[in-house]
């Protein structure tokens, strides 16, 4: 559990900078950082890189981790604490396909990135269909790690039909993920039927070659 330490030491330290406006920054920085609101850090500061590794994890991740709104990933990969706060391209698996994927550091250790549509944008780039996906379960009332489940593994094209779907019938809908499941079962197992069908199409049915006559040799 944190103690009144834990919580108050960075503020006290960032207090300690002898420029006032310096000093401003600093704390209104680790009080954001503490209640998990976004930046912007100052990334450049040697005192603000001081400070992040006295910031207590275990507050910032309970913040952040528990945000509704937005798709939150830990990332097996290692980025340096002063990229708390900024937009990283990573690669992701998402359904069967590998991707980019565009996300703001909210933590780094364990590296966890927040995908929302405001990063994209502010790259000024497309939405992609997995994160469509995703607030689109999150509207239905699906919870978010049922929501990020179902983006992960389920083809995103299929998905996205059946969001559609269920939340024309929404009103009638009292099982939002129940509903989507059994639709997207359903839909995955009409596909592959399909696949199978196609498959053997194209590998047709041959008669088999005729076998040569044989050669009588009167004797």
């Amino acid at each position: 559990m944190l103690s009144l330490g834990d919580l108050l030491n960075p503020l006290a330290l960032s207090g300690k900078c002898e420029d006032p406006a310096h000093r401003q920054v600093l704390m209104r920085s680790v009080l954001q950082l503490m209640i998990g609101r976004a930046g912007p850090w100052p990334h450049d500061d040697p005192v603000w890189a001081s400070l992040l590794p006295l910031i207590p994890q275990a507050t910032n991740r309970s913040t952040g981790l528990n945000d509704t709104q937005h798709l939150t990933l830990s990332v097996p990969f290692v980025l340096p604490a002063n990229q708390l706060g900024q937009l990283v391209r990573l690669p992701w698996l998402i359904g069967d396909e590998c991707m980019t994927i565009l996300g703001e550091v909210i933590w780094h250790q364990p590296l966890t990135v927040q995908v929302r549509r405001e990063s994209y944008e502010q790259a000024r780039q497309p939405i992609p269909a997995f994160l469509q996906a995703y607030n689109g379960l999150r509207r239905l009332g699906v919870t978010a790690a049922e929501a990020q489940t179902l983006t992960e593994h389920a083809p995103t094209d299929l998905l996205l039909e059946v969001i559609s779907l269920t939340a024309r019938r929404q009103i009638s809908c009292t099982n939002p993920i129940g509903s989507v499941q059994a639709l997207l079962t359903y839909r995955l197992t009409r596909r592959a039927r399909t696949q199978v069908q196609a498959d053997a199409s194209k590998c047709g049915h041959k008669d088999p070659a005729a076998l040569p006559h044989s050669t009588h040799v009167h004797t």
